[in-house]
């Protein structure tokens, strides 16, 4: 197939992705179709799509072989991931156990049996957890990279057995499909896995590698799991340690300024906010100081990154009233309507209940990558 072929064929897949008329009409989205993508993700037992909402955490448990030069040493494990950036592994059982709890790229710790919690270096475990992410959640997030392969083949039947590249923060990421279509190895940076024994845990329908054969330069290890659940949903706080004290994390200003973790985020958030209504802050919106629009219900409201004596002395302001939010933060293109719904369906696993509208971050839409924020006020679930 020529290269000027191909590039034609891959504008008309871009121009098909957009309609628009005159100035002032807002763009229509056009589902694309992705045979590719389509397939793969059906072979696993999973949507083309990746679902909405914070519930996208899996809890993993089973065992871990250490492969020494002499012997094997076997050991429990228990694995909680909320991001690709976002992990706790527990390895061995109390009280002889190690706990690596890892946050983002500057946030990492290990507790070592019964020693205090120290920082630990984050780099083999930055890579490790975002290979766990991308080969549960595969194929999504490789929509571009298949579509690119469908529209090279120039209508011929693609094989399955693929090697897919693309650039992430933390280096080129690959995974190598067999002929089925599974990843059976994976790698990034430093760290590098083995996939093997897809198969299905008891009544769920997706397929998952039962075996994980790593290999790193600090040696050679294999996972096996027993348990396996999706969709679960953890709060920031469980990737701390409790003796981490004031760390600077999970903050409102970390999601509105921060973009080095690229994960989502969900907590709870205690805080009050000061606050300009509409009508005010409409009136001088040139000279308003730093802060961000937000909507609840049908009111908009300006929040103060920086609510200090003098600004609240030009612009009279009021202050909410709760102090507790449910607070989720995601770049994934997500409607306000549908973040709020998103919110409100996993409020059952959070231990709280809703007591008053949704907080939502009014969001540019100017096709730049940027989080959507949504703050749910919340009392303890009696």
């Amino acid at each position: 197939m020529s290269v000027l072929r191909l590039a034609l064929g891959l504008l008309a897949l871009v121009t098909a992705m957009l309609t628009g008329s005159c100035s002032g009409q807002k763009r229509a989205e056009v589902a694309i179709l992705n045979p590719l993508l389509e397939e793969l993700a059906a072979l696993r037992g999973m949507p083309a799509t990746a679902p909405l909402g914070p519930n996208q955490h899996y809890r993993v448990t089973g065992e871990i072989t250490f492969h020494m030069p002499d012997q094997d040493i076997k050991l429990p494990s228990e694995l909680w991931l909320a991001g690709p950036e976002r992990m706790r592994f527990q390895l061995g059982q109390s009280p002889k156990f190690n706990i690596f709890s890892l946050y983002d790229p500057d946030h990492c710790w290990l507790k070592a049996e019964q020693r205090e919690v120290v920082d630990y270096d984050a780099t083999e475990l930055l890579t490790e957890t975002a290979l766990r992410w991308e080969v549960l959640r595969f194929p999504w997030g490789w929509d571009e990279q298949l579509l690119l392969i469908r529209a090279a083949a120039d209508s011929e039947p693609v094989g399955l057995a693929l090697k897919l590249m693309r650039p992430t923060p933390l280096g080129e990421l690959t995974i190598e499909l067999d002929d089925v279509g599974l990843p059976k190895y994976a790698a990034l940076g430093e760290s590098a896995v083995n996939l093997s024994e897809w198969n299905r845990l008891k009544e769920q329908s997706t397929l998952i590698p039962l075996q994980w054969l790593w290999q790193h330069q600090a040696g050679k290890r294999t996972e096996t799991i027993v348990e396996f659940g999706e969709a679960a949903l953890f709060h920031d706080r469980a990737f701390r340690p409790v003796t981490a004290g004031g760390t600077p994390v999970g903050q409102l200003q970390s999601a509105l300024e921060d973009e080095r973790t690229i994960g989502d985020e969900f907590g709870m958030l205690g805080k009050s906010f000061r606050f300009l209504e509409e009508e005010s802050a409409s009136a001088q919106v040139a000279d308003l100081p730093a802060g961000e629009w937000w909507q609840a219900g049908e009111q908009r409201f300006f929040i103060l990154r920086h609510p200090d004596p003098e600004v609240t002395a030009k612009w009279p302001s009021s202050e909410s009233v709760s102090k507790q939010w449910l607070r989720w933060s995601t770049y994934s293109k997500v409607s306000m309507e549908d973040g709020i719904a998103s919110l409100r369906s996993v409020m059952s696993q959070t231990g709280y209940r809703a007591t008053g509208q949704c907080w939502a971050l009014i969001v540019a839409d100017d096709g730049r990558a940027r989080r959507s924020i949504f703050l749910m006020p919340v009392e303890k679930d009696e």
